[in-house]
């Protein structure tokens, strides 16, 4: 399956990176990576990125 990562800044300070089901071709399915948690957006974005990959799945980059 592809996907979009939408990573999102929280009140904290911290960000949080999860499926963009938006923008999902396989709609929404359950959340194939989980949730990423990290000090900043790009980090929060490879590893999310990585978690999805590691399962076989494409991320659409845009």
């Amino acid at each position: 399956m592809e996907f979009k990562i939408k990573v999102e800044k929280l009140e904290d300070g911290g960000y949080m990176a999860t499926v963009d089901w938006d923008a999902a071709d396989g709609g929404k399915v359950g959340t194939h990576g989980g949730v990423v948690y990290a000090d900043s957006a790009g980090e929060a974005y490879e590893i999310y990125k990585g978690r999805l990959e590691a399962k076989g799945h494409t991320v659409v980059e845009s």
